[in-house]
This record gives structure tokens, C-alpha cells and sequence, in this order.
């Protein structure tokens, strides 16, 4: 039996329910979820250039980002 990872799951979860608020809130106001996935971007870009490396921060904001498309 495969073990999952429970940081994983966490992200995951995160990333599930940030891109589900977030298609909840865009349907009553579009603009909303523009500024949202601006933000998402611009933050992904600020931490993937920050001087620590946060691999898992990248990952779980790219999460964010597919499953808005997905929804």
C-alpha cells in the first residue's frame, strides 16, 4: 500500500480550496477572479525570485492556478 505525503495533501487541499473560493466569489463579480489570478502571478514571480528557495509555495500557487482553469 503506497503512504501519502501529508505535506502534500495539505497543498493540495490548500489549492482545492483557494481555486474553489475563488470561482465562487469570481461568479458574483468577475473582476474579482481577474485580480486574483493578477495577483497569483505577480506573487508566484515574487517568491520564485526571493532568495530562499520555496519549491512547495510554487508548487501549491500553480495548483491554485490549474484548478481555476479546471473549474
Amino acid at each position: 500500500m503506497e503512504k501519502s505525503n501529508p505535506i502534500d495533501q495539505t497543498r493540495l487541499t490548500l489549492a482545492v480550496l483557494t481555486a474553489c473560493f475563488v470561482k465562487t466569489f469570481g461568479e458574483r463579480d468577475e473582476l474579482f477572479r481577474l485580480q486574483f489570478e493578477q495577483n497569483l502571478t505577480r506573487i508566484y514571480k515574487e517568491v520564485r525570485e526571493s532568495e530562499l528557495s520555496h519549491i512547495g509555495t510554487m508548487e501549491t500557487l500553480r495548483w491554485v492556478e490549474g484548478y481555476l482553469k479546471y473549474l
